[in-house]
C-alpha cells in the first residue's frame, strides 16, 4: 500500500462543488499510486492562553438528543462539541485535514483502508487515552445490534482490526476506495465521532447517551431535554482549545423567536432564514450569505419502498397515486419554484433540477406548467385530485422547511390536488416514521446537502439498505447495482446516470437550491465562521470579537 505525504484536490464549480479526489505524491518505483491518498498532520503544540467567557447559540431543532453517535449517525453540532472525528475536511480550502487518525491509506485494490491513530489524545474526565479500540469499538458497534439504522456504509464492512495500539484496518467486501472519505466530515451524513470503549462498557448505554465522554474540546455539564445543552471548555485539547469557556446551545423553533433574539442579544449566533437577513443587517448584526455548498430541498413521496427494503409493507406501500409517473410529474409541474425563491428566500437561491448535487444536475429542469399538469392527473384518473397528508416540520438543514411546504401545497391546491398540511415535531417524525419507513400517504421534506461524493448520498437516501430512506425506486437500485464504483470518476458517472433517471421518472420533486444564511452579534464575536452546509456549525472555533488567540491545530477558516 501507497502512503502519500501530500493530498491534492480538484474543485469543480456548478453552483454547488463536487470534489474530485486526484492521485496525491507519485508513487515510487515499486508501488503502486492510490487514486485517494492520505495525508499527514503537523506537530500538536500546547495552547498558552486558557478560554473564558460564555457563547450562546441557536438551533432549530437538536435531532434525537442522543449523544451515542451510532444511534444518531447524523452527528449533531452539539455531539461535535464533545467528540472528535478521524478526519477533518477544510471547508474553505477543500481538503483534508488529519483527525484522530494522523495518516491514512488505501489499498490498491481498495479493499483495505488503514488509520495510523494520534497518540497522545485523551478522553474527558480521566477515562485514559485514546487508542486503536477505542476506534474499532466504535466502528463494531455502528455494525452491532445496538445500532440505529446501521449507515450503508458498514454495510460493507467485512472486518476491523487493531494489530497494534495505534492501527486501524478496515477490510472492505468490494473495492472502497471512498471509505475515507465517506467517514470524514466531507459527508458528515455518516460521520461520527470516536467513543470510549472504557467509559461505554463501564456506564451503559442509558447513561452514555445522556452524559457522553469524548476526546473533544467540550464537556458536556448541564442540559434540560428540548431546551438547551451547556458545555465546559477544557483547557488544553490536541486540536483546539476554545476561546469562549462555556457554550450554551438553546433549540429555538421558530425563526421568529430566533430573530428576536439575536436583535436583543440574547443569543450571540444561529443560522437565520434568508428572508430575514436585511432586517437583521439594518439592526446592526453581522449577516451572510454562505457563499459556496447548501442543500437541494426536496419534496419526499411518502411509501415509494421496494420489496427489497425488509420494512416493505405490501398493504401500503406503493399504493399512493403518486406511485403513478404522470402523478408525480403531475406534482412537480405545478410548483412555480422562481417564485417560491423570490419570496421564500428574497431571491437568494434558485430553482432546483436534479436531486443529486453533480455537474450535470443544472440541466434538469421541470418547468412551471399547471394546464399540463392537470392534464397529466385527468390522464393518470385523478381529475378531482385526491387527498393526503403533508407534514410541516421545522427541519434542522431547511430552516425555510415550513414557509416551503406552504407553498408548494398552494401550488398543488392550484391543479385540483388536496394537502392537508399537518405540523409534527421533526424528532418524532424523523424517529418514528422516516427511520421506521411508516410514511405511506405523506409528503414530508427532505434536504439534500452539499458532499465530496454525490453518490454516497444517494447510497444514504436512496436505497433499500440505508438508514432514512427518502425513496426507494427499482430502476435506480437497478443503476446503482449494476454500475462500477471502484473509482470517484466512475461515481461521479453513476450519480450522473441516476440523475438523468430521476429526472426522466420523477423520484423525489426538488424544490430549491438553497444557500443556507447566518448572523451574529458582532460585539461578541467574530464574522461566524459558517462552511458548505448548516452542518457544522464548528462553535469551537467561534473567537472573541477582540481574539484571545488560543492553540487551534490548524485554522479551519484561515484569517478568522
Amino acid at each position: 500500500m501507497l502512503r502519500t505525504k501530500g493530498l491534492l484536490f480538484t474543485l469543480v464549480l456548478a453552483l454547488f462543488p463536487i470534489i474530485s479526489l486526484l492521485a496525491g505524491c507519485a508513487a515510487s518505483a515499486n508501488k503502486t499510486p492510490s487514486t485517494f491518498p492520505s495525508a499527514t498532520a503537523p506537530a500538536t503544540t500546547t495552547a498558552a492562553v486558557k478560554p473564558q467567557g460564555d457563547l450562546i447559540a441557536a438551533l432549530q431543532s437538536f435531532g434525537s438528543e442522543n449523544f451515542l453517535v451510532f444511534q444518531d449517525p447524523k452527528f449533531s453540532d452539539c455531539q461535535m462539541l464533545v467528540y472528535d472525528m478521524l478526519i477533518y475536511w477544510d471547508h474553505l480550502n477543500h481538503k483534508f485535514l488529519p483527525g484522530l487518525a494522523e495518516s491514512w491509506e488505501v489499498s490498491a485494490d481498495g479493499l483495505t483502508t488503514t488509520y495510523h491513530i494520534r497518540k497522545g489524545v485523551t478522553f474527558s474526565d480521566g477515562w485514559g487515552d485514546l487508542t486503536s479500540a477505542d476506534v474499532k469499538y466504535t466502528f463494531d458497534t455502528f455494525r452491532g445490534p445496538n445500532s440505529t439504522g446501521k449507515p450503508s456504509v458498514y454495510h460493507r464492512f467485512a472486518s476491523v482490526d487493531a494489530p497494534d495500539p495505534y492501527t486501524v484496518i478496515v477490510h472492505t467486501t468490494d473495492s472502497y476506495p471512498t471509505l475515507y472519505v465517506d467517514l470524514s466530515m466531507a459527508n458528515s451524513g455518516v460521520s461520527q465521532g470516536i467513543i470510549c470503549k472504557k467509559y461505554l462498557e463501564t456506564v451503559g448505554l442509558d447513561v452514555a447517551r445522556k452524559q457522553p465522554i469524548g476526546t473533544g474540546s467540550y464537556r458536556l455539564v448541564d442540559s434540560r431535554l428540548g431546551d438547551y445543552y451547556k458545555f465546559e471548555a477544557n483547557d488544553t485539547n490536541w486540536r483546539v482549545v476554545p476561546e469562549f469557556k462555556t457554550i450554551t446551545v438553546r433549540q429555538m423553533q421558530e425563526q421568529s423567536s430566533i430573530i428576536a433574539a439575536l436583535k436583543n442579544h440574547e443569543i450571540d449566533l444561529s443560522e437565520v432564514a434568508a428572508s430575514q437577513l436585511a432586517d437583521l443587517k439594518n439592526a446592526g448584526l453581522g449577516v451572510e450569505v454562505n457563499p459556496v455548498g447548501g442543500s437541494i430541498v426536496l419534496m419526499s413521496l411518502g411509501g415509494m419502498i421496494i420489496p427489497l427494503d425488509e420494512r416493505y409493507n405490501a398493504a401500503i406501500d406503493n399504493k399512493d397515486p403518486w406511485a403513478d409517473q404522470r402523478v408525480r410529474k403531475a406534482m412537480a409541474l405545478a410548483i412555480d419554484r422562481q417564485a417560491i425563491c423570490n419570496s421564500i428566500y428574497a431571491g437568494l437561491t434558485k430553482p432546483a433540477g436534479a436531486p443529486l448535487l453533480t455537474l450535470t444536475s443544472e440541466k434538469y429542469q421541470y418547468p412551471y406548467d399547471p394546464a399540463t399538469a392537470k392534464q397529466l392527473l385527468k390522464d393518470a384518473g385523478y381529475p378531482d385530485g385526491f387527498s393526503f397528508t403533508a407534514v410541516s416540520s421545522v427541519n434542522p438543514l431547511s430552516a425555510e422547511a415550513p414557509q416551503v411546504m406552504e407553498a408548494v401545497c398552494g401550488f398543488w391546491e392550484q391543479i385540483g390536488l388536496k394537502p392537508k398540511i399537518t405540523n409534527i415535531d421533526y424528532n418524532y417524525y424523523y424517529n418514528n416514521n422516516i427511520v421506521m419507513r411508516k410514511t405511506a400517504g405523506q409528503v414530508y421534506i427532505t434536504p439534500i446537502n452539499s458532499i465530496a461524493d454525490q453518490l454516497t448520498k444517494f447510497e444514504q437516501s436512496f436505497l433499500p439498505i440505508a438508514a432514512t430512506v427518502t425513496y426507494e425506486d427499482q430502476g435506480a437500485y437497478d443503476i446503482w447495482n449494476t454500475s462500477s464504483k471502484a473509482t470517484l470518476e466512475e461515481r461521479l458517472a453513476v450519480t450522473d446516470k441516476l440523475n438523468q433517471y430521476f429526472y426522466d421518472n420523477v423520484g423525489p420533486i426538488p424544490v430549491v437550491r438553497t444557500s443556507h444564511c447566518f448572523a451574529w452579534n458582532p460585539a461578541t464575536v467574530l464574522p461566524w465562521p459558517h462552511v458548505e452546509s448548516a452542518q457544522p456549525l464548528y462553535l469551537e472555533y467561534v473567537r472573541h470579537a477582540k481574539p484571545l488567540n488560543t492553540f487551534r491545530l490548524y485554522d479551519v477558516w484561515p484569517g478568522r
